[in-house]
């Protein structure tokens, strides 16, 4: 018998460890492959298909590629780990180091082959519904023919062969360190009693009550910049929630006399001090990877689903228009609208001035007291009222959190030509009145009379006049849209000009489809990473869990005590990182619903529960698997 035979036998001896392994590597594949057929489809090469769309693309695939790198190094790792005592016994029985590392080489090459083939075999009957997929959600007039691009399966099978080779001869490496006696020492080394430190456990709580903090108060404007110091509190915590916090908690139930010598608590609690501290590392990252998905997901699904509620609020106006458009009079827009049946439900047409504000290199728009005040009626609030060289300063742009605010009185000085204006700006707005044009974010609210001496002072080009229009039904606009853009464009002039909540809704669903279509797989690969983590660790306490069901048995304990004894264990190290992914998933999704004005919590369960199903069948899967392992060793041994 050679090494290679001998490798085989092996990989079918440790079927059971290395199916997880085995079918994480193969959805690896799976979607390296399906991502690597879309870019080189010839559409791709035509430019048929968005260029923002084969960007996230190709960011995905280099994502996958690294994630399969550092998973594959990560198991191979964990399996020699679980196998040391195996290695201590041949080297006992006379074989040298050099022909273990072949015979890891070997098997870890086997599995990684089959995975490849397997996971091309299903990218390949897979495509055309991957294919399908794409085209419904970039909504394409003619789906994505089948193909079977040929760099796609070389780039993939070469790839992940190489990265399987490099990581398997890189393991030779730790077996080398590894003497005889350090192998059969570990097994039967005490561990030390885990400790925890109260200051750490304090900084734990700070750090997630910080980041939680930060997540909760989070607005439109300040959301970029909370996101790292939020990301790097949640690492922090996190990490000493597992090694310290858990700890810590387990020390205080002991302490409960009432509650420790309560059925099988002593035991149960005891076990479970050991395992969270062994774990702690494994629990976190399978924490972070769950928090990654339940987030992504939800966040993705919620800006999905939500695009057309964001677009009409984003958009106060169904069509905006700001200044003249070429060729055509507001009378005859509106004889285009009635030729195409579409109802005009409003109309509103306010005119602006665009003046420099002395000292600053911004321009803002004077709007009348009149006008405004009429917008305001609309929208229930109370009228402002102005005296002469008094003004009220609008922030228009929806993202100042307070929707008013008396501001110390300050001196506001505007240039129109080369006189100058100054005004007392008394109190400040936060509103969304139009559409995002360039003159409307910063509106000065000024009395009617002044306006008008404005105005006459005015140059032509700094006048204009905002066309605003509501419809019946925005949606049915969509051609009328579409073709006043094209008229500018080929004019020459700026397409900001036309702003409507149809543009703005399909600008929301190009950006938010690829970015669930992307969040949907990826979510999915980390999880089935989090579950295998589990799993490997698990496996990894096999030895040790069936001596320790020897003992309680010994101790007169009934099997079918110890098996629900073992069985909560699992349960916890399995269930405790989803609670934690959860609360983060749930701080996470509120930041990023500013947009929405409120968190969309039912998008949000729904993503929870379709997670906590899947994880709870990896569970299942892994604790029958597992405790039949645990029964045949005990049965064995008896």
């Amino acid at each position: 018998m050679n090494l290679r035979n001998l490798a085989i036998k092996n990989a079918k001896f440790q079927f059971r460890s290395y199916l997880a392994y085995f079918i994480s590597c193969t959805f690896s594949v799976w979607m390296f492959y399906l991502y690597g057929s879309l870019l080189f489809h010839p559409m791709v090469t035509q430019k048929t298909l968005p260029n923002q769309f084969v960007s996230l693309m190709m960011v995905v695939e280099v994502m996958i590629g690294l994630f399969a790198c550092l998973f594959i190094g990560y198991s191979q790792s964990s399996f020699l780990r679980n196998r040391k005592r195996d290695l201590g016994l041949l080297q006992c029985l006379g074989m040298s180091v050099k022909h273990i590392t072949r015979l890891i080489f070997w098997e870890n090459m086997l599995v990684g082959s089959l995975a490849v083939g397997v996971g091309i075999l299903l990218g390949i009957v897979f495509s055309k519904l991957f294919f399908l997929a794409v085209s419904f959600i970039l909504d394409l007039a003619t789906p994505i023919p089948f193909v079977i691009p040929m760099p796609a399966i070389l780039l993939t099978g070469i790839g992940f062969l190489l990265v399987f080779s490099v990581l398997s001869w890189w393991s030779r490496f730790t077996i080398r360190k590894l003497s005889i006696a350090e192998l059969f020492r570990e097994s039967v080394q005490a561990k030390p009693t885990p400790t925890f430190a109260w200051w750490k456990v304090i900084v734990s709580l700070g750090c997630l009550g910080g980041a939680y903090y930060i997540a909760w108060t989070a607005d439109l404007a300040s959301l970029v910049q909370r996101i790292i110091p939020i990301f790097v509190l949640v690492l922090i915590g996190t990490h000493l929630f597992f090694t310290q916090l858990s700890v810590a908690v387990i020390s205080y139930m002991q302490k409960k006399k009432k509650l420790f010598y309560k059925g099988t608590n002593m035991m149960l609690l005891s076990q479970l001090r050991f395992r969270l501290k062994d774990n702690a590392r494994i629990l976190f990252i399978v924490s972070l990877l769950s928090s990654v998905v339940i987030s992504s997901v939800s966040v993705c699904l919620t800006y999905y689903f939500e695009a057309e509620k964001v677009a009409t609020d984003q958009s106060p106006y169904h069509l905006s228009i700001q200044g003249d458009l070429p060729n055509m009079s507001p009378a005859e827009l509106k004889s285009l609208f009635k030729k195409e049946k579409i109802q005009v439900t409003e109309e509103v047409h306010i005119p602006l001035i665009a003046v420099q504000v002395k000292g600053e290199k911004r321009f803002v728009s004077a709007i009348s007291q009149k006008d405004i005040n009429r917008l305001l009626q609309k929208l229930g609030d109370p009228a402002i009222s102005l005296q002469k060289d008094q003004a009220v300063f609008v922030n228009a742009t929806g993202y100042t959190p307070d929707a008013e605010k008396t501001m110390a009185i300050r001196q506001m000085d505007v240039m129109m030509g080369k006189v100058n204006y100054s005004f007392k700006v008394e109190k400040e707005l936060s509103r969304k009145f139009f559409n995002e044009h360039k003159g409307t974010h910063f509106l000065l609210v000024l009395h009617d009379t002044q306006f008008r001496e404005l105005q006459a002072q005015a140059k032509k080009e700094e006048l204009s006049i905002l066309h605003n229009y509501r419809f019946d039904d925005w949606k049915q606009a969509d051609q009328i849209v579409m073709d006043l853009d094209q008229q500018i464009t080929k004019l020459g002039e700026d397409p900001y000009n036309v702003q409507s909540t149809y543009e703005l809704y399909i600008s929301l669903k190009g950006i938010f489809a690829p970015l669930m279509f992307v969040s949907l797989f990826i979510g999915i690969l980390f999880f089935l990473a989090a579950g295998s983590i589990l799993y490997f660790r698990i496996f990894t306490e096999l030895p040790n869990d069936a001596g320790q069901m020897m003992v309680l048995h010994k101790l007169g304990i009934r099997q079918k005590d110890a098996i629900r004894l073992m069985s909560t264990q699992i349960r916890l190290l399995f269930f405790i990182p989803f609670i934690v992914s959860v609360c983060h998933g749930m701080a996470a999704m509120n930041m990023f619903s500013t947009l929405f004005k409120k968190p969309v919590w039912d998008l949000f369960a729904m993503a929870v529960i379709g997670y906590l199903f899947v994880f709870g069948l990896y569970y299942l899967w892994t604790h029958r698997l597992y405790m039949a392992d645990v029964l045949k060793r005990v049965q064995k041994s008896s």
